[in-house]
């Protein structure tokens, strides 16, 4: 049985329906029409008649354990500060389908693909993006799903940078990446994984006094950091070209009206 690879996928500059691009995206990425699917190519039986509304339907209601291979699925679309990106999950076999993109990316050469993927069981996991037909950045970490993955191979999401925030939202998601690290430690301290585990010396050796006195101190630094981060503003203090631009236009204007009452 082959490994699954989860795949979620961020468009960013798509500026026509998701649900429309979505049919030509799984044509240039799979060579699949989600109008005119054949059930018995993934083992099914059902009418072809409508079967990828049908999926779709499964996977609202059962998530990815209904996740049929290489059947692109909306996703709830990324949101952030007001910016807004399309994505779609799909899964395939042993690896993430990067040449896939690649190649379909050359056909949308407006648009920037980011990746997400996980190899299941044990990893790896990774990010690709990919613009007109190239790898702009990627990375590959050797985390899973396991309790301890995220504090042994933390790493960055590589889509902000590639969407259109400014330098000051730039700033606040950095802050917040800040409490989602916090955040992170904390729950796996409250995971029942960790709470309940079996696994031995470890939860019998385990300090449960520190333990909970641990837990309380990274509350309450979430709870601080919650509360200085809403009070910062970095919108005037980092400012965009098209700022200075603006400035330097105002000041040459002040310049003029200055030299025309000295000449006067």
């Amino acid at each position: 049985m082959a490994n699954i690879c989860k795949n979620t996928i961020t468009v960013v500059g798509l500026k026509e329906s998701p649900d429309t691009f979505l049919k030509a995206f799984s044509k240039a990425v799979f060579s699949l029409d989600l109008d005119d699917l054949d059930p018995s190519w993934w083992g099914a039986t059902e009418d072809a008649s409508g079967w990828y509304s049908k999926l779709v339907e499964e996977y609202r209601e059962e998530g990815c354990y209904a996740a049929k291979y290489c059947i692109l699925y909306p996703e709830a679309p990324f949101s952030k500060l007001g910016v807004v990106a399309p994505r779609f999950y799909v899964e395939t076999k042993w690896k993430p389908p990067v040449n896939e993109l690649i190649t379909a990316s050359e056909q949308f050469p407006e648009l920037t693909f980011h990746m997400h993927w996980l190899v299941m069981q044990d990893g790896p996991i990774g990010q690709v993006v990919v613009c007109n037909g190239g790898i702009v950045e990627q990375c590959l970490r050797l985390g899973s799903w396991y309790l301890f993955d995220d504090l042994r191979y933390p790493y960055a999401t590589l889509l902000d940078a590639h969407l259109p925030f400014t330098l000051a939202q730039h700033a606040a998601l950095r802050l917040d990446n800040a409490i989602y690290d916090v955040r992170s430690l904390k729950e796996v301290l409250e995971d029942e994984r960790f709470i309940k585990s079996r696994s031995r010396p470890f939860s019998a050796s385990r300090n449960q006094e520190k333990t909970d006195k641990v837990l309380a101190g990274l509350t309450a630094l979430l709870d601080s950091m919650r509360l200085q981060i809403d009070n910062l503003d970095f919108s005037g203090v980092l400012l965009e070209e098209s700022d200075l631009h603006a400035d330097e236009s105002g000041d040459r204007a002040g310049e003029e009206v200055l030299y025309e009452k000295r000449e006067a």
